[in-house]
């Protein structure tokens, strides 16, 4: 996978809709474009990498990394529409993303659902180590400034492509959790996730190749 370069961000800027200053969208759109910039650095690293041994909590350690990564994916993908609110695409490039991010709030509502049920089941655990995730907080800030910069066909290219690479690392992240799982309930729910999010990666790639 190439670089992405996805220059994600807000510096500076306030958002006026209406005649309406509004810091809470401004910081809710600002938290999804730095989040899919790490997701890009975080797809691209993963398959790079070999699997590390996991020290200290073994098979419930490494579980507990793979649903918060899964968990963070989704909290940022159910964000993606809000981009809609200060920028414009065409139709079918509105519906897609509506879609992504109505299925990843369900997904995270249950994701939420299962960590209650099981308390061994974390959601918050860091997935890389603490230098290595500093140091994509830092290329991600940098790379702030491109997809806001942009305007019509370019802009909505380079959401696609962000939304490509976001249901993409979705779908891998479900089927490597897949993989390990051995409760019935979450199998069938990473089962079905895999499912639903390899097909939207594949309806955008086909939007993306006409672009």
């Amino acid at each position: 996978m190439r670089d992405r370069g996805c220059a994600l961000g807000f510096s500076g800027l306030t958002l006026r809709i209406d005649g309406v200053t509004s810091e809470h969208m401004q910081r809710a759109i600002s938290n999804w474009v730095v989040g899919m910039c790490l997701v890009g650095l975080t797809a691209c690293t993963s398959q790079n990498h070999a699997e590390q041994p996991t020290a200290g909590g073994g098979a419930v350690l490494a579980q507990s990394q793979g649903y918060s990564l899964l968990y963070k994916l989704m909290s940022d993908e159910s964000d993606v529409s809000k981009i809609l609110w200060i920028k414009s695409v065409s139709d079918g490039t509105k519906g897609l993303v509506k879609e992504i991010a109505n299925a990843s709030q369900d997904a995270k509502k249950q994701l939420e659902g299962f960590a209650k049920k099981d308390k061994s089941l974390q959601l918050d655990v860091p997935g890389l180590p603490a230098m290595e995730q500093r140091s994509r907080d830092l290329q991600a800030k940098e790379d702030e400034n491109g997809l806001l910069g942009s305007k019509g066909e370019a802009f909505e290219r380079h959401l696609l492509f962000t939304q490509a690479e976001a249901t993409n690392y979705a779908t891998q992240l479900a089927r490597a959790l897949l993989e390990k799982e051995t409760n019935p309930e979450r199998r069938a729910f990473l089962d079905e996730q895999a499912k639903k999010f390899a097909d939207i990666h594949a309806r955008t790639m086909n939007r993306l190749a006409v672009k």
